[in-house]
């Protein structure tokens, strides 16, 4: 019996044609179904990302504002204003050793509001496209150079808030205290105090701001009249009456400190401006660059700049100030711009306002729509320019610790 073994080649068959494009079809489907998932998402993640900027930027900027305007005119032991009835008299005012560009009596506070194109309440202002140029004018009342950088400048649209008050440094002073011509430090704090410095005195009665023209490893500070530094001392000396006459600008320096060993206080007296500026980096390029920031100027030694920048993408900034001028009990009875405050000694709360936006790359126009909406921003209506990015409004009412009963 035989048998027979045959070989079968098995038969190899690839893909019609037909099932190729078949499979190319399913695999396109797919393939745009991923595509649209992942571009939600990317929107999503983008849109929630330029939302949390923008959130927590508003948070970091007021934080940074109520800290310093809470404390505004804090004056030592002494009340920065006490009105005595509607007649808005004023006693325990501090007078004012200081010459040029500070020769005012301390406000506390103060603003100026951007007027060039309205921005009071109720109007509305058309933000341009960034970058925006910095620039002086604008402002009324007429921007103070000494507050705000004359070389950088703000933005225009945006208000400008200033604040004065004393640090408390925790300084002691050792017998005699002072007399006419001197301070008398501890010796142990006096490499904290330098020529030029501006400084503030109180005695819980009355203070005086002068600045310093010497400064020993003793401690005995000098405020001679004029000096290297601006702005220099109006006066030399604190005089007692009858010596008054002695000196023709003694109107703001005419007493000495009552005993001066009781609850004397002194510190570092400093003015502190808020504004929005160009962004580190300018000048800028194209727009969309330079983002629009939030600086603090803090005045040093004889009046030199300090800016900060705080805050990225802070895009508007309006103050409202709230002003005590009719039953003086300490409550505002209205709140106006900087324009119409008569008297800042008579602020006692202040309302701002920060359109803010994220600073996230925003996509493409298929990704994300644009923001043409108008924000409320303190009673100005900000119309930013038409563009991708998120904003978000922050707003709040201050009130000045140490004004009011």
């Amino acid at each position: 019996m035989k048998t027979r073994l045959t070989n079968r080649v098995p038969i190899s068959r690839g893909f019609t044609l037909v099932e190729l494009m078949v499979a190319m079809v399913i695999a396109l489907i797919i393939t745009i179904g991923v595509v649209q998932i992942f571009t939600a998402n990317r929107a999503t993640y983008q849109l929630d990302e330029g939302l949390a900027r923008a959130q927590e930027n508003g948070r970091f900027a007021i934080e940074f504002l109520a800290q310093d305007i809470r404390h505004a005119g804090y004056l030592g032991c002494n009340r920065d204003v006490v009105r005595l009835g509607p007649s808005e008299t004023h006693i325990n005012r501090p007078f004012n050793f200081l010459v040029g560009p500070q020769l005012y009596p301390v406000q506390g506070i103060r603003g100026f509001e951007y007027n060039a194109t309205p921005t009071g309440i109720g109007n509305t202002y058309p933000a341009s496209t960034f970058p925006i140029a910095n620039t002086t004018a604008g402002w009324a009342p007429v921007l103070d150079t000494t507050v705000v950088p004359a070389a950088t400048g703000a933005q225009p649209g945006s208000d400008i808030l200033v604040v004065e008050r004393m640090i408390p440094n925790n300084w002691t002073l050792i017998a005699p205290f002072l007399d006419e011509d001197n301070i008398f430090l501890n010796p142990a704090f006096a490499s904290k105090v330098g020529v030029d410095d501006i400084l503030l005195i109180s005695d819980c009665r009355q203070s005086a701001v002068f600045q310093v023209t010497g400064i020993t490893a003793g401690g005995v500070i000098s405020h001679v009249t004029g000096g290297a530094g601006a702005p220099g001392n109006r006066c030399g000396q604190w005089l007692r009456p009858p010596q008054v006459a002695a000196n023709a600008a003694s109107a703001d320096c005419d007493e000495l400190f009552e005993d001066p060993q009781a609850n004397i206080t002194i510190g570092t007296f400093q003015t502190v401006a808020y504004y929005v500026a160009q962004g580190p980096g300018a000048p800028c390029g194209a727009p969309g660059t330079c983002q629009p920031t939030l600086y603090r100027n803090m005045k040093g030694p004889g009046g030199a700049d300090n800016p900060q920048a705080l805050v990225e993408g802070v895009e508007s900034f309006q103050v409202l100030y709230g002003v005590d001028d009719l039953i003086s009990d300490g409550i505002a009875d209205r709140y106006v711009t900087a324009n119409n405050v008569t008297d800042f000694s008579l602020v006692v709360s202040v309302r701002i306002g920060l359109l803010v936006h994220g600073t996230n790359a925003t996509g493409s126009s298929n990704d994300i729509a644009l923001d043409k909406d108008a924000h409320n921003v303190a009673g100005t209506i900000i119309d930013p320019a038409d563009d991708k990015l998120r904003r978000r409004v922050f707003s709040t009412t201050l009130q000045l610790r140490n004004r009011g009963f």
